[in-house]
């Protein structure tokens, strides 16, 4: 190790009045050995030619950022597509809400239906049904409202 590397220090400077004997240095570089390796090795990649073969082979940082892993599209994470259960959960409130939808008035159903199936805003609706746009937005809070309550039960 060089005299600037940071984990091969003098141990008679650091510890004036000890004696460093050969088994305290053993334990002192030991342990900044094992400084080393959690601050730097962990942290980067590492590359290696194979002794018999002379092949390069790198080997990716240990200790690594998950936004990276997923950015490079590495495949030790599980898939980022709903489970089956959470597909046949979707599948159930669909089902629910269907139902709930099919328990409104002729009127309030025009209005949810201008709303959300034709993506009009409530100005839109409101002079389709004609009625103001505060007239909408107070009826559709009640219509929420009371899909909410069914959907509960």
């Amino acid at each position: 190790m060089s005299k600037r590397d940071k984990y091969a220090p003098d141990y008679n400077k650091l510890y004036p009045g000890v004696e460093i004997t050969p088994e305290v240095k053993r334990v002192l570089t030991g342990s900044d050995r094992k400084m080393k390796y959690c601050e730097f090795d962990l942290k980067t990649e590492q590359v290696r030619k194979g002794p018999e073969s002379g092949k390069v082979r790198v080997y990716p940082a240990r200790e690594d950022s998950l936004d990276r892993l997923i950015d490079d599209n590495d495949e030790q994470y599980a898939s980022q597509e709903p489970t089956p259960e959470e597909i046949v959960a979707d599948q159930d409130e669909l089902v629910r809400l269907r139902c709930a939808l099919n328990q409104l008035t002729p009127d309030e159903w025009m209005l949810i239906n201008s709303l959300y199936y034709q993506s009009m805003s409530e100005a839109e609706t409101g002079s389709y049904l004609g009625i103001s746009q505060q007239a909408v937005s107070k009826k559709a809070r009640k219509i929420y409202r009371k899909l909410k309550k069914i959907m509960k039960l």
